[in-house]
């Protein structure tokens, strides 16, 4: 996950009640929600509230309200060049996970998946949505494992994948730092593993 990674009942002290509006306006936010809708039903999941997509990022959550980890990576200052994939990581380095109101796993999401969203936003061809840029994951420790998580998505979509070792902390203001003694990698497609990225 974004910080605190360990899923247990301490994780969503501070709930959000309803979506963080960000700077979007009621018309933009309105089309994300349908967007989120649509790719939701062409994944066949079972929460309507999958994947939130925007021009920026798309949000892998499964409820409006949402841990304030997510909410502040949402804030996270644009990477020129990356689009951001923000959602829980598992400390295992292969999977994220949607996480309940009561900081529970409901359902996990695989690298394949995040992929067919990604993709079937691009091929809609949506003005404020995934264009192939590379992807930055704002997601904990999916950039620990040379074969895990980060370097299978960056196979799968051809792109330069970009993740954390460890745990992400996001301050309220969206900077992002990585806790114990975590480090930013860049996967590229085909490769055998992340190198050492130095996130401005």
């Amino acid at each position: 996950m974004l910080w605190r990674c360990d899923w247990d009942s301490n994780l969503l002290q501070s709930m959000l009640s309803g979506g963080v509006s960000g700077g979007l306006g009621g018309a933009l936010g309105w089309a994300a929600r349908q967007a989120k809708a649509v790719v939701t039903k062409a994944l066949g999941e079972v929460s309507e509230d999958a994947v939130t997509l925007s021009e920026n990022s798309a949000v892998f959550s499964g409820y409006e309200e949402e841990d304030l980890a997510i909410a502040y990576a949402k804030r996270a200052p644009e990477l020129e060049g990356f689009y951001d994939v923000i959602g829980h990581g598992h400390e295992n380095g292969k999977i994220m996970a949607y996480v309940d109101l009561e900081g529970k796993v409901s359902g996990w999401i695989t690298p394949d998946r995040v992929a067919s969203a990604l993709k079937q936003e691009q091929a809609w061809g949506l003005l404020q949505g995934y264009n192939g840029k590379d992807i930055r994951l704002l997601s904990c420790h999916m950039g620990k494992l040379d074969n895990g998580f980060a370097q299978e998505l960056a196979d799968t979509m051809g792109v330069r994948v970009l993740a954390a070792t460890e745990a992400i902390a996001p301050s309220p203001s969206g900077e992002l730092s990585i806790i114990d003694d975590g480090i930013w990698q860049i996967f590229s497609p085909g490769g055998t593993g992340g190198i050492p990225y130095a996130h401005p």
